[in-house]
């Protein structure tokens, strides 16, 4: 039989065989520097791999068009608006949508921006504006008790009662800094009996003691409306135009920095036909 044989070393000759061992690895490429020190972990954060996670996804793309819906990047979109409805935007994201496309439903996205880092809606590629076609639905794109938005290049199409519906409707909640820039907005199929019951485009802000603030509307056309109004403005339940209204003292609202530099006056919304709006620069009220 043979004899199983034992090696004993030194304590200081095995480390050094060790040490060896490891460096032999490293230069090998079958492991990092990071994983060699006290607990095992290095600059990756005890990831166990010795690098640094990557930073979040700040743009997200959307391509309805796509026969499957991916990650939301360039190279594998979503390709739903449920997939952008999903997700909690953050301070500073962007929702890029293939130009040439058309997404079927609400775009009804979550989160808010901040001052310096808006939340932006954008076109991407080349061909005609994205079309978002909301159908028989509410509204074609809704915003509620959000802010630092900025919505550009897009076509908004249908919704029954608002084509764009941007609001607040809580007590003590400041609507800030919502640009919309270059939208074609029309097709709204509400069949109003009443004045401000519905519109292509309405920004309202409702609440108790609520601000609206850094309104921009800038190069939007609201057109082909069976809606009671065309662009729309209003607070505390009464709506803003030329003459600077009294907005009411029951809800007092604040609106300052508001520029509409593409609508009309209030009192010609109504059934728009064809127009592009101009003028009400410098809205004030309060």
């Amino acid at each position: 039989m043979m004899r199983q044989l034992r090696l004993k070393l030194p304590a200081l000759a095995m480390r050094n065989l060790i040490g060896l061992y490891a460096v032999a690895l490293i230069a090998s490429g079958l492991i990092t520097s990071s994983l060699i020190g006290c607990g095992g972990s290095g600059s990756g954060g005890g990831n166990g791999i010795g690098t640094s996670p990557p930073p979040p996804q700040a743009v997200f793309y959307l391509g309805c068009s796509a026969s499957t819906s991916g990650s939301g990047t360039q190279a594998s979109p979503w390709n739903t608006l449920a997939s952008a409805n999903s997700y909690t935007f953050q301070p500073g994201n962007e929702l890029l949508i293939n130009r040439g496309t058309t997404c079927n439903g609400t775009l009804q996205p979550g989160g808010s921006g901040s001052s310096g880092s808006p939340i932006t809606i954008d076109a991407y590629g080349t061909g005609a504006q994205p079309i978002i076609n909301g159908g028989t639905n509410s509204a074609t794109l809704l915003l509620g008790n959000q802010q630092y938005w900025e919505i550009n290049n897009l076509e908004i199409v249908g919704g029954n009662q608002n084509g764009i519906s941007i609001y607040a409707n809580v007590d003590n909640v400041n609507l800030d800094h919502i640009y919309l820039r270059n939208l074609n907005v029309h097709g709204a199929s509400w069949i109003p009996t009443t004045r401000d019951s519905s519109g292509e485009v309405v920004i309202s802000s409702g609440g108790l003691h609520a601000t609206m603030s850094d309104i921009l509307i800038d190069g939007v056309t609201a057109h082909d409306t069976q809606a009671s109004e065309g662009i729309s403005i209003y607070a505390g339940g009464s709506s803003v135009n030329a003459s600077d209204q009294d907005l009411g003292n029951n809800k007092p609202v604040n609106i300052a920095g508001t520029r509409c530099n593409s609508c009309t006056n209030e009192r010609d919304y109504r059934r728009a036909d064809e127009e592009q709006f101009s003028g009400l620069e410098g809205v004030r009220g309060g």
